[in-house]
């Protein structure tokens, strides 16, 4: 009887010790599985810069821009592989290399205090509206050697014979300026100062004995046109006319259209967006209070268009990062029925070429999107659905820093005042 009860306590071992493995089997497989789908992305190692060209293939960055075609699957890839490719994220191109580039996902970057330059500086220097307090820009070069900062503007030196109030400037500047499609500044010496300033921004009692008017040769709309040229050369005459004042292009207008059309090329190169959508687990959608309360605690603004920003800096020297933006189900951004619909779709993006240290912001970007993801219980994804893996986020950063790269051998530096003019 002692025999049959040991045997009894034999198998009854056996098997809890089989039911303890089976479920530690089942356990480990789960981790396994949820590993796959998402391998902490923030960590130095997982958004790894690897130079594979095949793990560089399977995902790409947005491209709202316009690039070169042979450039293309080096970089950003093209809309029609997009399309056909099973890439994570997908590119977004113009149809012709002619075409515009289109304008950022709503919201422009905020723009920051108008500038000045020193009286001791050159007579070649002239001011950028975008630049920062106390910084300047070449009002002319005569050259642009590779890895130099490219020209972006033509400007015209009118130099008056006595000093003219900012008044009657600032009237006959507005006679022209509503004919252009793309940045024209108007800058003077400023008489008390010795600083060249931009005249929109002075008092109408403030006079100058020098004047700088300037065009900004290529924007996201294209190049500067032959009949733009032809609207600034009529206003710049009617300045030297009006004041009895020579004046003086900082470079030959066939130079000048060149260089627009090389600026525009470095736009179409460059032009692109990083992009991760936040949807929703359950088919409920995301309730807009709550996307409202986590875009709060991650310290993101909003602008007029209801777009969360995140961004660095205070006040005028303040630099959007990157956006956050909820869509409608037709993918436009904004929610047609207002606070009570819910969203099923947002969609964070980084504008890449316009953005200081664009890797660094963008390991960034990765952990809020995540973040988010955790919070409103949903999961990054790319645009076709697909769950994010370490794998995408790893070939989103190498594009990341294959654009930042190739930038700064052409001379453009991301983020910097002239980038957030191309871009």
């Amino acid at each position: 009887m002692a025999d049959l009860y040991l045997i009894f306590f034999a198998v009854g071992l056996i098997l809890f010790a089989a039911i303890v493995a089976f479920s530690y089997l089942q356990k480990r497989s789960r981790e396994v599985e949820a590993d796959a789908d998402f391998n902490d992305p923030l960590s130095v190692e997982s958004v790894s810069t690897s130079t594979d060209s095949d793990e560089r293939g399977d995902s790409a960055i947005a491209d709202v821009g316009h690039s070169e075609a042979d450039e293309a699957d080096a970089l950003v890839g093209n809309q029609a592989a997009a399309a056909s490719a099973k890439r994570e994220p997908s590119i977004i191109k113009p149809s012709s290399p002619q075409q515009a580039r289109p304008e950022p996902m709503q919201g422009s970057e905020p723009s920051l205090s108008d500038s000045v330059v020193d009286s001791g500086q050159a007579l070649e220097t002239v001011t950028s509206s975008n630049a920062g307090m106390g910084s300047s820009k070449p009002l002319a070069g005569r050259g642009n050697a590779k890895n130099s900062s490219p020209i972006t503007e033509l400007v015209a030196r009118i130099k008056n014979s006595q000093p003219i109030e900012q008044k009657g400037l600032l009237v006959l500047f507005r006679k022209h300026d509503f004919k252009f499609h793309r940045n024209v500044h108007i800058y003077g010496l400023n008489e008390l100062t010795e600083m060249w300033r931009d005249i929109e921004f002075e008092l109408p009692s403030a006079r100058f004995t020098e004047l700088g008017v300037a065009i900004q040769l290529a924007d996201r709309d294209g190049a500067m046109s032959k009949k733009e040229l032809h609207d600034f050369q009529q206003m710049v005459l009617e300045f030297t006319n009006t004041y009895d004042a020579p004046f003086e292009f900082s470079m030959d207008i066939d130079e000048a259209l060149k260089q627009a059309e090389a600026l525009d090329q470095l736009g179409r190169r460059y032009d692109s967006m990083a992009v991760l959508n936040v949807v929703p687990r359950s088919k409920t959608g995301f309730r807009m209070a709550d996307i409202e309360s986590c875009a709060r605690d991650l310290m993101m603004a909003t602008d007029k268009n209801g777009i969360f920003l995140k961004t660095r800096g205070h006040k005028s020297q303040q630099t959007v990062l990157y956006r956050l933006a909820c869509t409608d189900g037709s993918g436009h951004f904004g929610v047609s029925g207002g606070a009570s619909m819910p969203v099923h779709d947002l969609v964070v993006y980084m504008n890449v070429p316009a953005t200081e240290d664009p890797e660094v912001v963008f390991q960034d970007m990765v952990k809020d999107a995540n973040s988010l993801a955790t919070w409103l219980d949903g999961k990054v994804v790319d645009r076709a659905g697909r769950v994010m893996t370490q794998r995408s986020y790893s070939t989103l950063m190498q594009q990341v820093s294959d654009i930042a790269f190739s930038m700064q051998q052409d001379g453009l530096m991301p983020g910097d005042a002239i980038s957030k003019k191309l871009f």
